[in-house]
């Protein structure tokens, strides 16, 4: 679906109450149950005079990295999600003939492709620690059974089979492979369009790395590019000269997922068309964009 209001805090220059709830539900309690309750009493202050300082110049992903940070300094703790990343990659790739086949017969195998690269936004441990198989299959499902015409899909289709460059912002592994399958669609109705895709540089939850990509042979449909820097999301000021050359002179811009949302939204880049897909997983884009949770959105950007 469309967004079908005009947001309001997703686009102010401070973070609001509910993301700001979030960060402290998130990351107050983070520290581990077993350390002494001096230094998780030190840790905790120390976590909400970063959420409260950063709340009005930086973004939810950019407080999440210096909380990570804080996390490994003081406790050593780290998430490693490497072996769910693997599997994640491997359940998907197993669908991708099938869905490939969808996509191919539909009227419109862009729009389709970007209807089930937006379902894999599913796939985010930020949200849940766990990713369900069978939920994943259901919304793929119904993306392939969705083939309205007209809308915000239909419109990103139009664009990308315009374009001559298109850049991809990776999100999450698993829903990586699904984004393969929407550059193919595209390269197929498009040759002439070069392709590429920026992934993080570091380990990031379950998001993309270079390694990550070459597991899923994302190389097989476009260039590939590190983004010079392990926060979640696309902070300009961060990007390496690489990966920002290529994204200020794209066509089209295709930002997958919420943080890529969160730290772009507002923002213009280059002289691209851009466009978020994303899934809606927290009740303020439900409010804002009028939407439900589990429906997927493509969001023209500024």
């Amino acid at each position: 679906m469309a967004a079908s209001a005009k947001p309001s805090q997703l686009y102010a220059k401070e973070l609001g109450p509910d993301c700001i709830a979030c960060l402290c539900r998130q990351y107050l309690s983070a520290a581990p149950g077993d350390a002494p309750w001096e230094l998780r009493s030190a840790y905790m202050r120390q976590a909400l005079s970063a959420i409260s300082e950063g709340s009005r110049e930086l973004t939810a992903p950019e407080i999440g990295h210096k909380l990570d940070g804080l996390l490994r300094e003081q406790f050593g703790v780290e998430e490693d999600r490497t072996e769910e990343k693997l599997r994640l990659n491997e359940l998907v790739m197993g669908w991708e003939d099938d869905l490939w086949r969808k996509v191919v017969a539909a009227k419109d195998p862009v729009a389709l492709a970007a209807r089930l690269a937006a379902c894999g936004n599913y796939v985010d441990f930020s949200v849940q620690e766990s990713v369900e198989e069978d939920v994943l299959a259901r919304f793929l499902e119904r993306a392939g059974a969705d083939e309205g015409q007209g809308g915000p899909f239909s419109a990103l289709s139009e664009a990308l089979l315009e374009a001559r460059s298109a850049v991809l912002l990776a999100d999450n592994c698993g829903e990586v492979v699904l984004d393969k399958m929407l550059l193919r669609a595209v390269k197929r109705s498009n040759p002439v369009c070069e392709a590429t895709v920026i992934v993080r540089d570091g380990r990031v939850s379950g998001d993309v790395t270079l390694a990550d990509a070459a597991q899923v042979g994302l190389g097989e449909v476009a260039r590939v590019v590190s983004n010079g820097n392990d926060v979640a999301g696309t902070c300009e000021r961060l990007l390496s000269g690489e990966a920002r050359q290529v994204l200020v002179a794209a066509d089209v811009v295709v930002s997958k997922g919420l943080a890529n949302f969160e730290t772009l939204r507002g923002r213009r880049v280059g002289n691209a068309r851009t466009f978020f897909l994303f899934m809606v997983k927290c009740e303020l884009y439900a409010r804002e964009f009028g939407a439900s949770l589990g429906d997927v959105m493509a969001v023209r950007g500024v």
